[in-house]
C-alpha cells in the first residue's frame, strides 16, 4: 500500500478527511483521520494517468477543492459532496511550459501567479471557468524587476487585498493590488538577497537564498530586522517552506531538516523545538515536510512519501507521530508520542501498538 501514494499538492481538510493529489501519478486520494485509511478517489481528467507532480497546491472554494497545477496543464475543481470533477486548461504561450508560483482567490476569481520571468498572471472565473491571461504584469516586470534568476518568484502571499512576492535573487518585493488591473508596486529592502516571503502579524517574514538569516520587514515603518536560524540546521534558511506567526510563538518549518524551529525573541534566534530521529527512517519516514496545515493550536505535518502523519501541539511544543502501514495507524516510541500517558496514566506505550485515533482527536478538539 505504501508505494501507491505520496502527496504533492499539500493537504486540504474537508469534513473529516484530508484530500491530496498523488505525487507519483495522476490520482486523487483521501485520508480518513478517524479510521486511518487512505482511499483512492478518482483520476484527474484531461491529464495522462502516468503523469506525476500534477499539482502543487490545493485550496477551498465554497463546496469545492481547487487543485493548482505544478507540471499539469489544468486547474482541477473537485466537489466532495457530488464527487464531480472539472478541468480548466491553462493555455501555453509559444509552447512554453507555464510554471506557477502560487494562487490566490479574489471572490469568484482564481488568480494564479507565475514563477518564471516573461509569463503572465492567469485569472479563472469559477462561475463559468473562463480563463484570461494578463500580460501587463510581464511588461511591468521587464521594466522594474531585476534578477538573473529564471525562477523569479519563490512564493506569493495574499494579505489585506494585496499580493506580495519576494523577487528571487534580489532585494526587491513586488506588490499587486487585486482590486485594480495593472496596479503594481515595488519595494527595495537594502543589502539583502531574497528568496521567499511569509505572513507575519505585523509586516512580513522573509528568507534569503544563502546563510541562516531570516528577516522581519515592517512595510509601513520601512524597518528590516535580522534573525538567525539554528546553526546546526542541515540546510540554509532558503529551504524554510513555512513560517507561522501564532499566539504561541513564531515557528519555522524547513523542508529538508526534519525539524521545527521556534523564535526566541530575547536572543533573536530560531532554535529547534524537536528534531526527528534517524531511526524513524527505517519505518519509511523521509524528513521532508511538503505539506503543513495550521488547525487551531496544532500544526498538521505531512512528510514526503506520506507514510506518517504528524501533529505538533504549539501550546506545549510537543510532537505526535502516526505511522500509516497497510492502512492502519500506529503510534511511535516515546518521547515523540505520549498521548496514552495523557489519557491513560498507568499505561506504558509500546511501539507498533494500535490505538484509537478518535480518542486522540478528542484531546485536540
Amino acid at each position: 500500500m505504501k508505494t501507491l501514494y505520496g502527496f504533492s499538492a499539500g493537504i486540504l481538510w474537508a469534513d473529516g478527511y484530508f484530500y491530496f493529489s498523488n505525487l507519483n501519478y495522476n490520482s486523487l486520494f483521501m485520508l480518513d483521520v478517524k479510521s486511518g485509511k487512505v482511499k483512492f478517489v478518482t483520476f484527474f481528467p484531461e491529464e495522462k494517468k502516468s503523469k506525476g507532480y500534477l499539482h502543487k497546491k490545493c485550496m477551498r472554494y465554497n463546496d469545492s477543492i481547487l487543485f493548482i497545477p505544478d507540471r499539469g496543464e489544468h486547474v482541477h475543481i473537485y466537489v466532495p459532496e457530488t464527487k464531480e470533477m472539472a478541468a480548466v486548461k491553462i493555455e501555453r504561450f509559444e509552447n512554453q511550459e507555464i510554471i506557477f508560483s502560487e494562487a490566490v482567490l479574489k471572490e469568484n476569481i482564481l488568480i494564479i501567479f507565475p514563477a518564471v520571468q516573461g509569463q503572465p498572471i492567469t485569472r479563472i472565473c469559477l462561475d463559468d471557468y473562463s480563463c484570461v491571461q494578463d500580460w501587463s504584469f510581464v511588461s511591468w516586470c521587464k521594466e522594474n524587476v531585476h534578477t538573473e534568476e529564471t525562477i523569479m518568484f519563490g512564493r506569493v502571499i495574499d494579505k489585506d487585498g494585496f499580493v506580495w512576492m519576494a523577487v528571487n535573487g534580489s532585494n526587491q518585493v513586488v506588490c499587486v493590488n487585486l482590486d485594480k488591473d495593472a496596479d503594481f508596486y515595488l519595494y527595495s529592502l537594502g543589502n539583502v538577497d531574497l528568496f521567499a516571503i511569509f505572513r507575519a502579524k505585523t509586516g512580513f517574514w522573509l528568507v534569503q537564498r544563502k546563510g541562516r538569516t531570516i528577516l522581519h520587514w515592517d512595510e509601513t515603518a520601512g524597518i528590516v530586522e535580522h534573525y538567525s536560524a539554528d546553526e546546526e540546521n542541515a540546510c540554509s534558511a532558503r529551504y524554510f517552506n513555512y513560517i507561522f506567526d501564532t499566539d504561541f510563538g513564531i515557528y519555522a518549518v524547513p523542508a529538508f531538516a526534519g525539524s521545527i524551529q521556534k523564535l526566541a525573541l530575547g536572543t533573536r534566534e530560531f532554535h529547534k523545538v524537536f528534531e526527528l530521529p534517524n531511526n524513524l527512517e527505517k519505518r519509511g519516514l523521509h524528513p521532508c515536510f511538503f505539506g503543513v496545515e495550521q488547525k487551531d493550536n496544532n500544526l498538521w505535518l505531512f512528510p514526503y512519501g506520506f507514510y506518517q502523519m504528524m501533529i505538533f501541539d504549539m501550546s506545549e511544543d510537543r510532537l505526535y507521530i502516526f505511522h500509516i502501514d497497510d492502512e492502519k495507524l500506529y503510534y511511535a516510541k516515546e518521547p515523540y508520542l505520549s498521548v496514552f500517558q495523557e489519557k491513560y496514566k498507568n499505561r506504558v506505550a509500546q511501539e507498533n501498538d494500535e490505538f484509537d485515533l478518535a480518542d486522540f482527536l478528542d484531546i485536540f478538539s
